[in-house]
């Protein structure tokens, strides 16, 4: 799996994931520190401190702000999960690693990234996007009709109101009027 996520990294990033140390700064050995004590920095911000990133972007025929998208997230989440320096913090198997990644393709939660509720509703509004917008526009205008509805009813409350104000002070100055007379 470390294997597999050093390639998917070099594939994505256009470099691995550790710079190898030269002679003078300590070599093989060096190496080999970085590799099993440092983290590795994540692919897209790598890709964006890259000087060939507008070559490798336009060699995938898109521009370099759309390829640090298309890398930032859940691409970076399953890379580092698989760089994990503990075993047991990486995925479990290559099958695990396949299934995250034919999440990532399908629109789905990776288990790779943290869970979180609002990451679990993007992605479930990116997969259905135009039957949560009809809900949205459906809920909007339901309040709307209840809103106005509302309305209404206060405004013909107050008039129906005031009709009887009206025919009470009537009813008085009749009365009033019939007593003079």
């Amino acid at each position: 799996v470390y294997a597999l996520g050093v390639i998917l990294y070099e594939l994505i990033a256009g470099e691995l994931p550790f710079v190898p140390a030269s002679k003078e700064e300590g070599g093989w050995l060096e190496t080999f520190r970085r590799i099993t004590q440092d983290a590795p920095q994540r692919p897209s911000t790598r890709i964006k401190a890259s000087e060939q990133l507008t070559e490798r972007a336009a060699a995938r025929g898109e521009s370099a702000q759309a390829l640090i998208q298309e890398v930032r997230g859940d691409l970076d989440w399953i890379i580092l999960k698989a760089l994990q320096k503990n075993p047991s913090h990486r995925y479990e198997s290559v099958a695990a690693l396949r299934r995250d990644i034919e999440s990532l393709l399908a629109s789905l939660p990776v288990e790779a990234h943290p869970p979180s509720l609002k990451y679990t509703a993007e992605k479930f509004f990116m997969r259905h996007r135009w039957p949560v917008l009809g809900t949205l526009v459906g809920m909007v205008a339901l309040f709307l009709a209840i809103a106005v509805s509302t309305w209404g009813l206060i405004r013909a409350r107050n008039a129906e109101m005031e009709l009887r104000a009206a025919l009470h002070s009537e009813r008085l100055a009749s009365a009033k009027s019939k007593r003079a007379l």
